[in-house]
């Protein structure tokens, strides 16, 4: 059986295609966070995470946003998105 969310999360959490892109991102959103320690920040699109990684592994530690939220149109991605970051502690 063809499973099509363990290629999404390959080509997104892996492909080098994305790699450069996020962690621009990542390090844009780690500088707008040490001048506004307070981000809201929302997430849109956000799939498998694969983005959503690298900018937390730049503003937990430590903690630079208040609030951060995580969407996408589909829910296929949620519940393995919940058990990525469910262990990862921001306090």
């Amino acid at each position: 059986m063809y499973n099509w969310r363990l290629d999404a999360f390959r080509l997104y959490e892996q492909s080098s295609i994305f790699q450069r892109s996020f962690q621009q991102l990542a390090k844009l959103v780690e500088t707008l966070s040490q001048r506004n320690p307070w981000l809201r920040i929302l997430e849109v699109g956000a799939g498998t995470g694969g983005c959503t990684s690298r900018v937390l592994d730049r503003i937990t530690s430590p903690v630079r946003f208040e609030v951060y939220d995580y969407t996408d149109i589909s829910t296929g991605f949620f519940e393995a998105a919940r058990a990525k970051f469910i262990m990862r502690e921001v306090a």
